[in-house]
């Protein structure tokens, strides 16, 4: 943000991102290793000591997570009655 109001030119960031998990169970036949070796590698683990407000980021996703599964533990199940 600094560099492009202090310029007045556009810039791009191009971050790439690998699947952790597993689209669905059984489906996976990566290695471990490999998966661990992405993991050192993350780019929101690598960059993230340079992005600004991570911290508070990180917190306002945990919440939100947080209130949605309550509110969906809370939520009647499909076919009940009620």
């Amino acid at each position: 943000v600094g560099h492009v109001r202090s310029t007045g030119t556009p810039f791009f960031l191009v971050i790439d991102t690998y699947r952790f998990a597993p689209h669905s169970k059984g489906d996976d036949f990566r290695a471990p290793e490999e998966i661990a070796d992405r993991r050192l590698r993350d780019p929101l683990v690598v960059l993230g000591t340079d992005l600004d407000a991570t911290d508070e980021l990180e917190r306002a996703v945990e919440e939100r997570l947080s209130r949605a599964v309550e509110e969906a533990l809370a939520a009647p199940q499909a076919g009940s009655a009620g």
